[in-house]
């Protein structure tokens, strides 16, 4: 992971002092890390949605309570 452009420093130094307001550079296009950017996370990185389970299992539990001495 290498934080070599000036948006990748930018959004990594702004993390913890979001009240800089540190913007991406105008590049003519919004695309992921840039919204990432804007939205204070780290935009080296980039996020994506989560993976379904290939399969779900259902794990039945019996519980039975005040049985015994």
């Amino acid at each position: 992971m290498a934080i070599d452009t000036p948006n990748r420093r930018s959004s990594a130094i702004n993390v913890a002092s979001p009240w800089r307001g540190m913007l991406p550079l105008p590049d003519g296009a919004i695309g992921q890390a840039d919204r990432q950017h804007v939205g204070l996370h780290y935009a080296g990185i980039l996020a994506s949605g989560a993976t379904p389970p290939a399969a779900t299992t259902r794990t039945r539990l019996l519980l039975v309570l005040g049985v015994g001495a």
